[in-house]
């Protein structure tokens, strides 16, 4: 999923989503997958 598709499900700006997205990387729960402009996120079990 992308940040503004992540953005539109859950109701919050985009800059909130990335702030989450961040700290759920650093905690090992989400990956970054290709480029940073065209990339997307993946959720790890």
């Amino acid at each position: 999923m992308t940040i503004p598709d992540i953005s539109k499900a859950v109701g919050k700006s985009e800059a909130t989503v990335y702030r989450h997205l961040k700290e759920m990387m650093r905690k090992g729960l989400v990956t970054r997958r290709e480029s940073r402009k065209k990339g997307y996120w993946d959720i790890l079990s």
